[in-house]
Formats: C-alpha cells, structure tokens, sequence
C-alpha cells in the first residue's frame, strides 16, 4: 500500500494541472472500485484517461528526479512497480484509479 500525505497528493495535483490544464478533470480521494470491497483510493475523472496516466507517471518521475524528498518524504519509498493504475466507465467519461494508493492527513 502506498501512503501519501494529504500535502503531498495536494502538491501532486496541483503540479499536474498546472503542466496539463487539466479544466475538465475530477479530482476524487474516495474512489471505490470493481473488486476493492469498499475501500478508497484517489482517482480522476477525465475524458482523457491516458493523458491522466502519463501527466502522474511524468510528476512523479520530476519528482523523483529533483529528490525531493525533504518537502515528500514518502515518496523515497515509492518505486514505480508498487503502483497500480485501473479505470471504469463512467458512462460519458472515464476514472482512472490508483488501488493501492491511501490519502492519509
């Protein structure tokens, strides 16, 4: 299970707006997909889920790359076979979802 900290998923979305734009994106922390029995994860409705998936894969990896550990320290531990990335209609759009992945305060 990945853990990020509030600061750290906010700091995640605000970067991938900024470099996207994403206008027609919603954002979600509570997220419950086919298969999870309840549990929550964040997810993001959008009209362009691939778009989505390589503006995370890109933030993190800017992340990642300036270490910016410091400011994040939970995403040290963070290694890019831990993450699973999954996505359900929503009938006009689509929700791309990181099962794995707890938003915790």
């Amino acid at each position: 299970m990945i853990e990020l900290s509030r600061y750290t998923f906010e700091e995640i979305k605000s970067r991938m707006e900024d470099s996207v734009g994403y206008d027609d994106a919603s954002w979600r922390e509570d997220y419950s997909g086919r298969g999870m029995y309840g549990r929550e994860c964040p997810g993001i409705t959008t009209d362009n889920p691939m778009q989505v998936v390589m503006a995370f894969a890109a933030t993190l990896a800017i992340m990642e790359a300036q270490e910016e550990y410091d400011t994040f320290p939970e995403l040290e531990n963070v290694t890019w076979d831990s993450f699973q990335v999954r996505t359900d209609s929503m009938g006009l759009s689509t929700i791309v979802y990181f099962p794995n992945m707890k938003i915790i305060d």
